[in-house]
Protein backbone atom coordinates (compact mmCIF):
# COMPACT_ATOMS: atom_id res chain seq x y z
CA UNK A 1 0.00 0.00 0.00
CA UNK A 2 2.84 2.42 0.87
CA UNK A 3 4.48 1.70 -2.50
CA UNK A 4 1.22 2.48 -4.37
CA UNK A 5 0.88 5.79 -2.54
CA UNK A 6 4.52 6.65 -3.28
CA UNK A 7 4.06 5.85 -6.99
CA UNK A 8 0.92 8.01 -7.07
CA UNK A 9 2.67 10.94 -5.37
CA UNK A 10 5.69 10.70 -7.68
CA UNK A 11 3.46 10.52 -10.75
CA UNK A 12 1.41 13.54 -9.67
CA UNK A 13 4.60 15.47 -8.89
CA UNK A 14 5.82 14.81 -12.45
CA UNK A 15 2.52 16.10 -13.90
CA UNK A 16 1.25 12.59 -14.49
CA UNK A 17 -1.61 10.59 -13.04
CA UNK A 18 -1.62 6.94 -12.01
CA UNK A 19 -3.93 4.80 -14.10
CA UNK A 20 -4.24 1.24 -12.80
CA UNK A 21 -6.46 -1.80 -12.70
CA UNK A 22 -6.90 -5.54 -12.62
CA UNK A 23 -7.43 -8.10 -15.42
CA UNK A 24 -9.29 -11.38 -14.87
CA UNK A 25 -10.60 -14.24 -16.99
CA UNK A 26 -14.37 -13.82 -17.54
CA UNK A 27 -15.01 -17.56 -17.13
CA UNK A 28 -12.71 -18.58 -14.26
CA UNK A 29 -12.45 -15.12 -12.63
CA UNK A 30 -8.74 -15.86 -12.09
CA UNK A 31 -6.08 -13.18 -12.72
CA UNK A 32 -4.78 -12.98 -16.28
CA UNK A 33 -0.99 -12.85 -16.16
CA UNK A 34 0.80 -10.99 -18.95
CA UNK A 35 -2.21 -9.21 -20.46
CA UNK A 36 -1.01 -6.23 -22.53
CA UNK A 37 -2.42 -2.83 -21.62
CA UNK A 38 -1.70 -0.21 -24.28
CA UNK A 39 -2.32 3.51 -24.05
CA UNK A 40 -0.99 5.55 -26.97
CA UNK A 41 2.78 4.83 -27.04
CA UNK A 42 2.81 3.42 -23.49
CA UNK A 43 2.45 -0.26 -22.75
CA UNK A 44 2.57 -2.47 -19.68
CA UNK A 45 1.59 -6.01 -18.74
CA UNK A 46 -0.48 -7.40 -15.91
CA UNK A 47 1.51 -9.09 -13.15
CA UNK A 48 1.02 -12.50 -11.49
CA UNK A 49 -2.04 -11.09 -9.67
CA UNK A 50 -3.56 -9.51 -12.79
CA UNK A 51 -2.65 -5.98 -11.62
CA UNK A 52 -1.30 -3.27 -13.91
CA UNK A 53 -0.48 0.46 -13.75
CA UNK A 54 0.64 3.27 -16.03
CA UNK A 55 1.60 6.86 -15.29
CA UNK A 56 -0.04 9.08 -17.91
CA UNK A 57 -0.58 12.77 -18.51
CA UNK A 58 -4.11 13.88 -17.57
CA UNK A 59 -6.52 14.64 -20.41
CA UNK A 60 -10.08 15.87 -20.76
CA UNK A 61 -11.05 14.20 -24.02
CA UNK A 62 -11.83 10.54 -24.72
CA UNK A 63 -8.78 8.31 -24.83
CA UNK A 64 -8.47 4.60 -25.48
CA UNK A 65 -6.94 1.72 -23.58
CA UNK A 66 -6.50 -1.54 -25.46
CA UNK A 67 -6.29 -4.71 -23.37
CA UNK A 68 -5.20 -7.96 -25.05
CA UNK A 69 -3.67 -11.38 -24.54
CA UNK A 70 -3.24 -14.33 -26.89
CA UNK A 71 -6.17 -16.69 -26.52
CA UNK A 72 -8.56 -13.91 -25.47
CA UNK A 73 -10.76 -11.39 -27.27
CA UNK A 74 -9.27 -7.89 -26.94
CA UNK A 75 -11.07 -4.98 -25.27
CA UNK A 76 -11.10 -1.31 -26.28
CA UNK A 77 -12.01 0.98 -23.38
CA UNK A 78 -12.67 4.71 -23.83
CA UNK A 79 -12.52 7.11 -20.89
CA UNK A 80 -11.62 10.64 -19.72
CA UNK A 81 -8.92 11.24 -17.07
CA UNK A 82 -8.92 14.67 -15.44
CA UNK A 83 -5.95 16.34 -13.76
CA UNK A 84 -5.35 15.41 -10.14
CA UNK A 85 -7.31 12.16 -10.23
CA UNK A 86 -6.07 8.59 -10.12
CA UNK A 87 -8.30 5.95 -11.65
CA UNK A 88 -8.64 2.21 -11.47
CA UNK A 89 -10.17 0.23 -14.33
CA UNK A 90 -10.82 -3.49 -13.99
CA UNK A 91 -11.36 -5.71 -17.03
CA UNK A 92 -12.54 -9.25 -17.70
CA UNK A 93 -11.10 -10.85 -20.82
CA UNK A 94 -13.24 -13.47 -22.57
CA UNK A 95 -11.51 -16.52 -23.99
CA UNK A 96 -11.36 -16.36 -27.79
CA UNK A 97 -13.63 -18.67 -29.73
CA UNK A 98 -12.19 -21.85 -31.20
CA UNK A 99 -13.58 -23.31 -34.37
CA UNK A 100 -12.74 -26.72 -35.74
CA UNK A 101 -14.42 -29.22 -37.99
CA UNK A 102 -14.11 -31.65 -40.86
CA UNK A 103 -15.10 -31.05 -44.48
CA UNK A 104 -16.53 -34.05 -46.30
CA UNK A 105 -18.14 -34.58 -49.67
CA UNK A 106 -21.91 -34.73 -49.14
CA UNK A 107 -22.46 -37.56 -51.60
CA UNK A 108 -19.47 -39.83 -50.90
CA UNK A 109 -18.71 -38.84 -47.29
CA UNK A 110 -15.01 -38.67 -48.27
CA UNK A 111 -12.75 -35.99 -46.73
CA UNK A 112 -12.18 -32.86 -48.80
CA UNK A 113 -8.56 -31.67 -48.58
CA UNK A 114 -7.40 -28.14 -49.42
CA UNK A 115 -10.81 -26.48 -49.05
CA UNK A 116 -10.88 -23.22 -47.10
CA UNK A 117 -13.15 -22.73 -44.10
CA UNK A 118 -13.59 -18.96 -43.71
CA UNK A 119 -15.32 -16.89 -41.04
CA UNK A 120 -16.10 -13.30 -41.87
CA UNK A 121 -16.66 -10.35 -39.57
CA UNK A 122 -19.95 -8.45 -39.87
CA UNK A 123 -18.02 -5.62 -41.61
CA UNK A 124 -16.84 -8.06 -44.29
CA UNK A 125 -13.28 -8.57 -43.01
CA UNK A 126 -11.90 -12.07 -42.61
CA UNK A 127 -11.83 -13.29 -39.01
CA UNK A 128 -10.44 -16.77 -39.67
CA UNK A 129 -9.40 -18.77 -42.72
CA UNK A 130 -7.68 -22.14 -42.85
CA UNK A 131 -7.39 -24.92 -45.42
CA UNK A 132 -8.59 -28.40 -44.56
CA UNK A 133 -5.99 -31.14 -44.19
CA UNK A 134 -5.82 -34.52 -45.93
CA UNK A 135 -8.49 -35.89 -43.57
CA UNK A 136 -10.72 -32.83 -44.19
CA UNK A 137 -10.08 -31.35 -40.74
CA UNK A 138 -9.50 -27.65 -40.10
Amino acid sequence: MKLCILVLLLAQAAGKVALSGHVTDSVTHQPVIGARIQYQSLETASDQNGNWSLNVKPFVTNRELFISKDGYAGIRHYFVLKSGTAESHDFELSPAAHLSGRLVDRDSDRPVAGMYATLRRSNGGVFYADASGEDGSF
